[in-house]
């Protein structure tokens, strides 16, 4: 469903974020903290802890302690503990 207005989300900013994280993502044994998410995205600190909370939910990662993520099973291909 779409809403009447404009869009509010900055579509090529997004794009170029996304691009970033796949790129980062290749690395199966990477270890990634939302404040490296912050700093290499170049994005505000509560934006990288959603869209790296997106990412778990989704299972593209995996959290191995508060706020430190590694590539779950859909990237590394390796099963969840």
């Amino acid at each position: 469903m779409r809403y009447p207005g404009p869009e509010r989300r900055d579509l090529k900013t997004r794009a170029a974020i996304s691009a970033r994280l796949t790129s980062m993502l290749s690395s199966p044994s990477l270890l990634l903290t939302v404040g490296e998410a912050q700093r290499l995205l170049g994005i505000a600190r509560d934006a990288a802890e959603r869209i790296l909370g997106h990412l778990e939910d989704s299972g593209v990662l995996r959290q191995l302690q508060r706020g430190v993520y590694t590539p779950g099973p859909l990237i590394s291909g390796m099963p969840r503990p």
